[in-house]
């Protein structure tokens, strides 16, 4: 196993220079979005704690982007800059100096570039390392960098080789070339021996979470990962009360924001059967024992794409034997229809109608009055 060390907290990039970055959660990311955004940050140094230390691999936690991510870096037993009287992270740190004329005395130091920084193999001594990443996005959304890791210790494959190899070629061919394999058995045994984060979904992202949520009989696409999780945290709870009037209920709310009236048959059927208006309940609700009506405001799904996509996903929910109806509520009042006084309709006076080409007449303008 590799022992690291790593850059992956705000206050640890906060310690280095940052430019045209923002913090992004523990992480960071572009200022600026759109046509070619470009930013840069210089770390603070690594410490590998002797002089002529050989700093070998060096990796980056980011996400897959439109653009690049180049990496530069060089090492040294002795990082104070002759001209300053400082060490360099020092002088990166000091408020008084301006991040132009920062970049423009360190830049030069930082000899050792790669254009593709996730995965690097520097091959640099020295006691202190700076690194420096530069971020170039060309499209699509900003990345997030979330860790900087430099490997300081471990065993590696030429160790295993005899002592000749061993100790002839630390700096040399074989140590290069064996380094590709080396990396690639460590990243295996290290998702190997993480394994249980994969199943962790306050850890997941994306698809994966996505995956975790399907587990536990969550399939909510136009979830964000946040409220993703929150769901998946109540997935338990929610079998209790699932397609029960209350969790059918809490499905609508979270698909539409709205929390809905739901008229089951069972709560019309004595006015069906014995009240004075038993031929407009009929119309209104129908006679079928497994059909219950889901009331929504119909500014809730304002396109019939949403409605298509509001049924399919109902449909999933309520049990198999019963069949709900979609019945969206117009904020007007239609005489016999699904008028409900404070749900989309209120009492209130009337609006005076003024006749002209300019003018039509709405669903809540009253014919009469003083005249205007």
């Amino acid at each position: 196993m590799d022992n690291y060390l790593v850059v992956n907290r705000r206050s640890d990039f906060a310690a280095g220079l940052l430019v045209n970055l923002r913090p992004e959660g523990e992480g960071l990311t572009l200022k600026e979005t759109g046509g070619i955004a470009r930013g840069c940050v210089y770390l603070p140094r690594l410490d590998g704690g002797k002089r002529d230390f050989a700093w070998t691999r060096l990796t980056l936690d980011i996400d897959e982007f439109e653009g690049m991510a180049r990496v530069s870096a060089f090492a040294a037993d002795n990082d104070v800059l002759p001209e300053e009287g400082v060490s360099l992270q020092d002088y990166l740190r000091d408020p008084y100096v301006p991040p132009s004329v920062k970049t423009g005395v360190a830049d030069p130091l930082y000899r050792t570039g790669f254009v593709d920084g996730r995965d690097v193999l520097l091959n640099l001594r020295g006691r202190y390392l700076y690194v420096k990443v530069e971020i170039v996005c060309t499209g699509g959304p900003p990345p997030v960098l979330r860790a900087v890791r430099a490997r300081v210790g471990g065993d590696h494959m030429l160790d295993y080789l005899p002592a000749v190899y061993a100790r002839s070629d630390r700096d040399g061919f074989l140590f290069r070339f064996l380094s590709v394999f080396d990396a690639m058995v460590k990243d295996l045994e290290a998702r190997i021996d993480h394994f249980e984060q994969n199943l962790d979904f306050d850890k997941q992202t994306g698809e994966n979470l996505r995956y975790l949520a399907s587990w536990v009989g969550v399939n909510e696409p136009h979830l964000n990962d946040e409220e993703l999780r929150e769901v998946v945290r109540g997935a338990v709870a929610g079998y209790e009360r699932a397609q029960t009037p209350e969790g059918i209920k809490r499905r609508v709310q979270r698909l539409t924001g709205a929390r809905p009236y739901l008229v089951e048959h069972f709560r019309v059927e004595p006015m069906q059967l014995s009240g004075k208006d038993a031929a407009l309940y009929i119309r209104l609700f129908g006679t079928q024992e497994n059909v219950f009506h889901i009331l929504l405001l119909a500014r809730c799904l304002p396109t019939q794409e949403a409605v298509k996509d509001f049924r399919e996903a109902i449909d999933n929910v309520i049990p198999a034997d019963t069949q709900a109806e979609l019945v969206l509520l117009k904020d007007s009042v239609y005489l016999d229809a699904h008028t409900y006084l404070g749900v989309n309709s209120v009492i209130s006076g009337h609006t005076g109608a003024a006749i002209d080409r300019r003018a039509a007449i709405q669903y809540d303008t009253v014919i009469g009055g003083e005249p205007k």
